[in-house]
């Protein structure tokens, strides 16, 4: 079998993601779910066990293990913009539930950090 193209990991393992995302992305022939976490424990080993992934006990381990493609945000607005930073910082492509954050400053703050890491890798790009 060959490697799956995609490497998705998935905060936040609630009804939503549970019942949508996980069936949703894992029915993708080229994706692969490979982490899990949430506030709560037993729903990310109960979603990663389904889908033959890891569960882990914070954002930053599931990125830095496994260095997903993806990640599919699904926590409660007012607890969004923290996975979608670090996602951004890690270079992941980002599925994020509606709506994006619980306040327009939010929005602004996660937009200007995008902004910045493009930025930042444009720059990148031209010294090398």
């Amino acid at each position: 079998m060959d490697a799956p193209r995609f490497r998705v990991g998935i905060i936040g393992c609630g009804d939503v993601a549970r019942r949508f995302h996980a069936p949703a992305f894992a029915a993708q022939p080229d994706v692969a779910i490979v982490g899990a976490t949430s506030r709560s424990k037993v729903s990310a080993d109960r979603l990663a066990a389904s889908y033959g992934a890891t569960s882990y006990s914070t954002v930053e381990a599931l990125i830095s293990a496994q260095q997903p493609d993806l990640l599919v945000i699904t926590t409660h607005e007012s607890a969004r913009i923290e996975p979608l930073e670090l996602g951004l910082r890690a270079g992941c492509d980002l599925f994020v539930e509606k709506p994006l954050f619980a306040s327009v400053d939010q929005d602004r703050i996660a937009v200007e950090d995008y902004l910045l890491t493009q930025i930042g890798r444009a720059s990148c790009r031209e010294r090398v």
